[in-house]
């Protein structure tokens, strides 16, 4: 149990640093589900993440995308026939993912 608690002491050290301390937790389980595609080699869409109701309502999860867009954690990326418009992690996110996957590492290593 020690180590759980060690890697959430380090993850909510990250996420109080500037750029992560503005996304709350709709934005940071949309970035999971956007990573969680990218992980799996498929795209997510707008659409994908406006069907999660059980998350919040589609207006909010069209507020936090576009939040997360302006504040550079997404791409959106039109599709083919400009119908559908796919979301892609940024740079900034990647390194959010990558210094958690760290931060997860570190803490397994404790007894």
């Amino acid at each position: 149990m020690k180590s759980l608690f060690r890697f959430y002491t380090l993850a909510k050290e990250l996420e109080s640093q500037a750029p992560y301390q503005d996304i709350d937790s709709v934005g940071k389980e949309i970035l999971y589900m956007i990573g969680n595609a990218r992980q799996h080699n498929q795209m997510i869409s707008v659409s994908d993440i406006l069907r999660q109701q059980d998350l919040a309502s589609p207006a909010t999860l069209h507020a936090r995308l576009k939040h997360l867009r302006e504040a550079g954690f997404i791409e959106i990326l039109p599709g083919e026939d400009n119908r559908f418009k796919f979301l892609k992690p940024s740079q900034i996110t990647l390194d959010y993912f990558n210094q958690l996957t760290k931060y997860l590492k570190k803490s397994a290593q404790i007894n």
